[in-house]
Order: structure tokens, then C-alpha cells, then sequence
């Protein structure tokens, strides 16, 4: 009996193995990215959001706070110009700057042993005023523009009315800031398009370069040592 299992044992292991040898695997060769610093764009379907692009509230931004069994702390507040908001029970405090967890850890703080044992608060934003993304570039109106909620490359680009009629479409440039590293990514706009590859998801205080002399000098520095990246594209630093 002990025989059969062990046996048993070993085939599922050594299936494993072959199953995990034929995932298919993305390397960068010659471009030292780190894994803890490089972000890739997910897909639209995907509504994961990796912890360094989480949404940090900004002034103006209104939330709404509500304690477990404290409905009378219940409060849909909105964030003022200088990054506070103001609670009962605890006063003022910064908001601007942090995610709508850390807002909720520091109610919690402030709250816990004066006024309740173990307070479990909830902060979610409601409406995010002080998103946005600069494009510029080839497009009809480059510009800096408000986002809320989900905005996707072409949505950004349709925002800037559209590409001029002499853009390159194939590099298009999206620069970002990951951890304090300046990154970038190059875009085919063309095969996004015809739905060829996944519409990215831009997040606030992207850059959008559309055929500049900017985007040409990145994709001129980097083409030498990366492919175009489809599906699921790395930032590398720039």
C-alpha cells in the first residue's frame, strides 16, 4: 500500500514538473530590469492593480468613512485643499498622499483604546477629482487631462483628439514613475486598434509620447536591446 502511494506520489510530481517546463516564459535578455522595480501593464480584463499603482487620494477627492458598529461615525467627507479631512472624535487629519488603507489604518489609530476597543474602519473613494495624464506628442490637442475611474490608452488618446495624420503610430510611448525610477513602455497604437494587442490601462500622472523626437530617442535607445513587447509589456528604465 505504501509502495502504490509513494509511486502515486512521484507520477503527480514529475507531471507537475512537465506541466510547469511547457508554461511559456518572457525574458528580457540584456536589459537588467528587476522584477521588484519593473511593472507590466495588465490586461483590460484584469482588474489588478499592483501595490506601487494603487490610487493615493489627492485634495479635493471625496471619501466615504464608515466604522463597524459605530454607524453614527459614518461620514461621506470630501478632501480640501490642503490634503485634510476632519472626522468626529478625531479631528483633522492628512489624507492627500496616502491610500484609501493607510486613510483607513490612521482613523483606526487614532480611534482605538480612547473611544473604541478595536475599531475597524472602511474608507472608500468615492469620487477622485486631481487624476490625471499628460499626452503629448503627435495629437491634435496635447495637453494635461482629468481622469476618474478606468482610462485606457486610446481613451487617453481620444481625449488629445485624436493623432495627427503624420504620427507613427507603431511608437507610442508611455512613460511612468515606479518607485521613484522614471520607466517606460513603447506602444503599437496601430495593432491596439484592430485589436491586435490589449488596450493598456493608463494610470494618473502617466505621459503619453506620441512620435516625438522624445519617443523616438527612447525607442532609438532601447530597440537595440528589447523586442516590442506584446501582450504583457515590462517598463524598463529610461
Amino acid at each position: 500500500m505504501i509502495r502504490f502511494l509513494a509511486l502515486g506520489l512521484a507520477t503527480l510530481l514529475l507531471a507537475n514538473c512537465a506541466t510547469g517546463a511547457r508554461q511559456p516564459v518572457e525574458t528580457l535578455t540584456a536589459v537588467p530590469v528587476s522584477s521588484k522595480l519593473a511593472t507590466s501593464f495588465l490586461s483590460p480584463a484584469s482588474n489588478n492593480l499592483a501595490p506601487q499603482q494603487q490610487y493615493r487620494v489627492g485634495p479635493l477627492d471625496t471619501l466615504e468613512v464608515s466604522v463597524f458598529l459605530a454607524p453614527e461615525l459614518a461620514r461621506t467627507v470630501q478632501v480640501d485643499g490642503a490634503g485634510q479631512i476632519s472626522l468626529p472624535l478625531i479631528g483633522s487629519l492628512t489624507a492627500s498622499g496616502l491610500t484609501s488603507q493607510q486613510v483607513s489604518d490612521e482613523i483606526a489609530a487614532r480611534l482605538k483604546g480612547r473611544f473604541i476597543l478595536e475599531p475597524q474602519v472602511t474608507v472608500l473613494v468615492k469620487e477622485a477629482i486631481l487624476q490625471r495624464i499628460t499626452i503629448d506628442g503627435a495629437v491634435e490637442e496635447p495637453g494635461v487631462f482629468p481622469i476618474a475611474g478606468r482610462t485606457t490608452l486610446l481613451q487617453g488618446v481620444a481625449m488629445a483628439k485624436g493623432v495627427h495624420p503624420v504620427a507613427d503610430l507603431k511608437n507610442v510611448m508611455v512613460l511612468r514613475t515606479v518607485n521613484g525610477r522614471s520607466m517606460a513602455a513603447r506602444f503599437d497604437l496601430a495593432a491596439i486598434r484592430s485589436g491586435k494587442e490589449p488596450d493598456p490601462e493608463l494610470y494618473a500622472n502617466d505621459i503619453v509620447v506620441v512620435d516625438t523626437s522624445r519617443a523616438r530617442r527612447i525607442v532609438r535607445d532601447f530597440a537595440p536591446l528589447t523586442p516590442l513587447i506584446s501582450v504583457f509589456r515590462v517598463f524598463v528604465p529610461y
